[in-house]
């Protein structure tokens, strides 16, 4: 076995132990072992980088904000043929490196329930339910003590107050309009309830995903290349980097 001193300039020289095992195979020791080095502290960001950094994410949230309204309008747009580019019902599937990450779909037309006219509805309800309207009084701090005190000619019941329905019933109400026409709340039976009016909604496309699928997924497509720069410039409807910009083309 020998001893070479690979550089004599240090004071503490690797040496390097060649020899043979016992089960004759080739062995090589180095002295001093090789040590991982320690990796210096990342240096803290201060607080204008963070805010900073905070300000682009958020300018960033509200384009996607805005392109996502857009690309929502688009397909609830009609086409030439004045057919909507997706029917309530309709799923386009989404792909992304091959792999299926969900599908925008298209909800079902619903109904929602609508007071048109407060005070024939209103009427019927404090006929029909009266325990089902609440009241709502507001007054000034003066009106108030004067109340209080006593010092008012009105009663209780003659001081303004604006009715709304109990939560509770209205939601009875708007489950029985479901089927798109007013039901009695007791009975079930189709009946015309004064003041009310069933209006189909407007619904709008939504993303459904596939479960497990997360944001990271499109770090990993870009760094692989199959969501190159100017997909994600496109994505945020930015110019994409050219050599006159300084980017890459």
């Amino acid at each position: 076995m020998t001893a070479t001193l690979t550089d004599t300039s240090l004071l503490l020289p690797e040496v390097v132990l060649t020899g043979r095992s016992l089960t004759g195979r080739s062995l090589a020791v180095r002295w001093p072992r090789p040590t991982t080095g320690v990796r210096p502290a990342a240096a803290r960001p201060s607080r204008r980088d963070i805010a900073g950094r905070l300000a682009k994410r958020r300018l960033l949230a509200e384009r996607l904000a805005d392109l996502c309204a857009a690309d929502v309008a688009l397909l609830k747009a009609a086409q030439r043929d004045g057919q909507p580019w997706m029917c309530a019902g309709d799923k386009e599937q989404v792909y992304l490196r091959g792999q299926h990450i969900g599908h925008v779909g298209m909800p079902e037309t619903g109904y929602a329930l609508a007071i048109v006219d407060a005070d024939a509805f209103y009427q019927w309800l404090t006929d029909e339910y009266p325990t089902e309207v609440m009241w709502k009084v507001e007054l000034t701090s003066e009106q108030f003590l004067a109340f209080r005190a006593q010092q008012t000619s009105k009663s209780a019941a003659e001081l303004p107050a604006t009715p709304s329905v109990r939560p509770a019933f209205w939601k009875v109400l708007t489950e029985g309009a479901k089927t798109g026409q007013t039901v009695h709340p007791r009975t079930g039976e189709v009946v015309d309830i004064p003041g009310l009016m069933v209006k189909p909604t407007n619904p709008s496309p939504t993303y459904s995903k596939i479960p497990g699928v997360k944001h990271p997924q499109m770090a990993r497509a870009a760094h692989s290349g199959d969501l190159s720069a100017a997909d994600v410039a496109a994505l945020l409807d930015l110019p994409t980097p050219t050599a006159q910009t300084g980017g890459t083309p």
